[in-house]
């Protein structure tokens, strides 16, 4: 009724001002102050409460705390309500966090003397029911940070020993409560003391939201900075599980719920704890989840990073045997077991190799590049060449992914060299390959294919052929003969086969020495191309006839060149054994049949 008659004033300040000098003088006369204090409490009226309470707390009765615990904690009850009223009608935030910090403090006196008259059980009890409260009345944005200040006020209560479970309790709310102020340090204190006094399913519970927490806020330097000590493994395990059961998806809205985000973030925890194969391994894994969505180029951009990743830290194992690790392969409908593999560097730059090749290939009217192999990558790279500033790249990254799958890159030459037969303007792409294959293998495979096709020899190539090893000129001329070649072959034989240096100055550096010249020439060969040439008749091959008839003529300069070395050879050291300087001037120059000047 007192209420009731000072609401019908229209000024709030002379109602707030009257009621509580009229609420004062009631209770000068009201004997039984908890139950008018309850009875208020009741009705919500909560300015009346602080002042029913606050002047029964100061005129104790001669009753046992008990009383005073309860004034005490409908106190802290008015002032959440009281903060309720204040949010709701947008009130500033510094008057909001005033009235709960005297809720807070309330409530702190409540558990101190529930602490020093009770039992630890009821004051454990006092302390569950406080903390449930202020969770569902108090205004949600500043729950957190005060419930916070009553747990740790509420540590000094409960030792750590407690049979109630009150400090288990209380720093698993701390550990919760923290990771929704983003306080992550506090969080990370709490969850090992969590750790110390929980049940195993408890600390997994807590272990996963903590990491898939600071994952979705982007702390990746918060997961791999903290010493986690015991609990490295179930970081481990829990990134482990995660990554296994999301989807790979580029676009997301929440880093846990992407297997390429949580896979990025366990690279990352490996790598700061030194165990680089395992980063490798999840490097490796993020690759194999996007295989089969590598057709854009965004998801071959990632796969490449991956790779790229995976092969720099595996080259930190200090021990090179050790530079490994174990992929398992997926499940099948057809299999009872998962297959599993051996990943070792080389493989880890094959696949790089591969993936780089795909890039290449994204803006070509390449279709599905999602599957394809090493060798239609390298098919793919050199048909969809064109010849500007980047063909000499491309053709280079297709040699090279032919070496790492282990293909035959005379199978590739071969290739480029059927279509330059049949086709026109692709010299360049073929001068281009041999040039980085640099192999005497090509540069034959290339010649084979081009007399296979009946398709002229350009010069360039034969002169590469011949210049790129010591026995290549042989093998070309076997190519010729095999192939009837001869204006080509005996061509060869003159200029590259038969030697040109039969001058004096050469015959007198050879007859110095203790052996005969040594020139190796393909006798065999030689025979069969002359041979070959004799049959050949009519006057078509007339220029055929000229250069066999010139080679025999080299051929036959050549061997008595050899002869008289061998000569002069002889001569010399039997001098030697009787030495006289005018006896080997005239015996050398007797002994030279040969005129300079025709040779």
């Amino acid at each position: 009724m007192l209420v009731q008659a000072f609401a019908r004033h229209d000024d709030d300040n002379d109602v707030q001002r009257n009621l509580a000098t009229a609420v004062l003088d009631l209770l000068h006369k009201v004997h039984d102050l908890p139950a008018l204090a309850s009875y208020v409490h009741a009705t919500r009226q909560h300015d009346v409460v602080r002042v029913v309470v606050r002047y029964a707390l100061q005129h104790p009765t001669d009753d046992d705390g008990a009383v005073t615990m309860y004034l005490t904690r409908l106190l802290g009850d008015a002032l959440v309500a009281e903060a309720v009223v204040a949010y709701e009608l947008n009130h500033e935030r510094r008057h909001i966090t005033h009235i709960l910090a005297r809720a807070v403090r309330s409530y702190i006196t409540v558990l101190e003397l529930e602490h020093r008259s009770t039992t630890t059980a009821a004051a454990t009890s006092q302390l569950y029911e406080i903390t449930g409260h202020l969770k569902e009345t108090a205004p949600r944005p500043y729950a957190a940070k005060f419930i916070l200040q009553l747990l740790h006020a509420s540590l000094v209560f409960h030792c750590s020993d407690d049979v109630t479970g009150a400090t288990e309790f209380i720093w698993y709310n701390v550990f919760k409560l923290a990771l929704t102020e983003r306080l992550y340090d506090e969080a990370h204190v709490a969850l090992h003391h969590v750790v110390a006094r929980a049940n195993s399913a408890t600390v997994d519970e807590c272990v996963r939201h903590f990491v898939l927490q600071l994952c979705d806020a982007g702390r990746v330097d918060v997961v791999v900075g903290f010493t986690w000590g015991a609990l490295d493994a179930k970081v481990e395990d829990v990134l482990q599980w995660q990554a296994a059961n999301t989807h790979a998806n580029l676009t997301i809205k929440r880093a846990s719920q992407s297997a390429v985000s949580v896979l990025r973030l366990l690279y990352s925890f490996l790598v700061k704890r030194a165990r680089f194969a395992a980063a490798a391994q999840a490097m490796h894994a993020l690759f194999m989840r996007l295989e089969p969505d590598a057709f854009h180029v965004d998801v071959l951009r990632v796969q490449r990073d991956a790779l790229l990743a995976a092969t720099n830290v595996l080259a930190l194992v200090p021990a090179p045997q050790n530079r490994w690790f174990i992929h398992q392969e997926p499940k099948t409908t057809n299999r009872t077991t998962d297959p599993l593999r051996v990943v070792t560097a080389s493989d880890l730059r094959r696949e790089l190799l591969i993936v780089r090749g795909k890039l290449k290939l994204v803006g070509s009217s390449a279709a599905a590049l999602a599957g394809q192999s090493g060798s239609e990558v390298v098919s793919l790279l050199l048909k969809h060449l064109t010849p500007d500033g980047t063909m000499a790249t491309n053709v280079a990254l297709a040699v090279a992914i032919a070496r790492a799958i282990d293909m035959d890159v005379k199978v590739v030459v071969r290739a480029v060299a059927r279509d330059f037969a049949y086709s026109s303007g692709t010299e360049s792409l073929l001068q281009a390959l041999l040039r980085h294959a640099h192999s005497p293998d090509a540069y034959l495979a290339a010649v084979d294919t081009l007399l296979q096709s009946h398709a002229p020899l350009p010069t360039w190539l034969t002169d590469a052929a011949v210049a790129a090893g010591p026995l290549t000129a042989v093998a070309l001329l076997r190519l010729y003969l095999d192939h009837g070649v001869l204006d080509e072959a005996v061509a060869l034989a003159i200029d590259h086969l038969v030697p040109k240096d039969l001058s004096q100055p050469a015959f007198q550096q050879a007859a110095a020495a203790d052996t005969s010249p040594k020139h190796w020439m393909p006798y065999e060969l030689l025979d069969k191309l002359l041979g070959a040439c004799d049959t050949v008749g009519g006057d078509d091959v007339a220029p055929l006839q000229h250069n066999a008839t010139r080679l025999k003529q080299r051929l036959a300069e050549y061997f008595q060149y050899v002869h008289v070395v061998d000569a002069a050879a002889s001569i010399r050291r039997q001098h030697e054994r009787r030495p006289t300087a005018s006896s080997i001037s005239s015996t050398t120059t007797s002994s030279t049949p040969m005129t300079w000047s025709t040779n």
